[in-house]
């Protein structure tokens, strides 16, 4: 697998995202618990793993002023690079 590469901007404090995007892993729910997750880094730059019921999607960020540059380098085959951009799009809306 190609690594997968997703960029978009934000709004906001660079810090107050990623502190958001920790919280938002630590409590990410999968089935009837939650799952396992990591983000680690701060706003400069980092790493994360999240859970899904068919194993771990893993990357590393970059921001750049308001640019958030993932990249997703290892996920199960069962997830597709579109359901993952959309959970970031999604958590994006809810953090701007």
């Amino acid at each position: 697998m190609s690594n997968y590469l997703i960029n978009r901007a934000f709004q906001g404090d660079s810090d107050a995202l990623v502190e958001r995007a920790k919280v938002a892993i630590r409590t990410h729910q999968i089935g009837d618990g939650v799952a396992s997750g990591r983000l680690d880094g701060d706003g400069a730059a980092g790493s994360f793993s999240v859970a899904t019921l068919v194993g771990d999607v893993v990357g590393l960020y970059k921001i750049d002023q308001n640019e958030l540059h993932i990249e997703i380098t290892a996920k199960p085959m069962l997830v597709s690079n579109d359901a993952i951009a959309e959970e970031i799009d999604g958590f994006l809306r809810k953090a701007s």
